[in-house]
């Protein structure tokens, strides 16, 4: 999801580890733009060292800065599938087609299953997607352009 919240969650998670929750316990934003309206609620085991990454974090956080993470923006299959024909050049079936060259029987139902009956959201992080980006033999920086286009489908 690519709201203020997550992208400033992702951000902290990066600079302090995770879980977030051993340092961070809640925020609060009156204004998600205004980042004087922002409220830190520490947990009280938090350091000031781990404080202090929190705040450098927020002060170099822009709000209106547009994500480029694919993490952020779930697709759905025909947006996935259009981006494919549209501009990596790939048929309507290809997603199939790399399904089908699955060896593992297993591994191929459950991909199958994944591909056919997706009904909500497909997100970057999940283990079917990276298997099949990696199955697929598209570089994985490729993958990554291709899906941020997907977006806006």
């Amino acid at each position: 999801m690519n709201t203020i919240g997550s992208r400033l969650n992702t951000a902290l998670v990066a600079a302090v580890g995770s879980p977030l929750s051993s340092v961070v316990n809640g925020m609060s934003m009156s204004n998600e733009q205004d980042k004087s309206t922002w409220v830190m609620h520490f947990d009280l085991s938090a350091t000031d060292a781990q404080k202090a990454a929190v705040n450098a974090v927020i002060a170099a956080f822009d709000p209106s800065a547009v994500s480029t993470n694919p993490v952020d923006y779930p697709l759905t299959m025909r947006q996935l599938r259009q981006a494919l024909l549209t501009f990596g050049g790939q048929p309507v079936d290809f997603v199939a087609s790399v399904v089908a060259k699955i060896a593992d029987p297993n591994q191929k139902a459950l991909a199958t299953i994944w591909y056919e009956e997706t009904t909500t959201g497909i997100n970057w992080g999940d283990p079917e997607t990276q298997f099949l980006i990696a199955a697929s033999g598209i570089p994985l920086a490729q993958a990554s352009a291709l899906w941020l286009k997907a977006k806006d489908l």
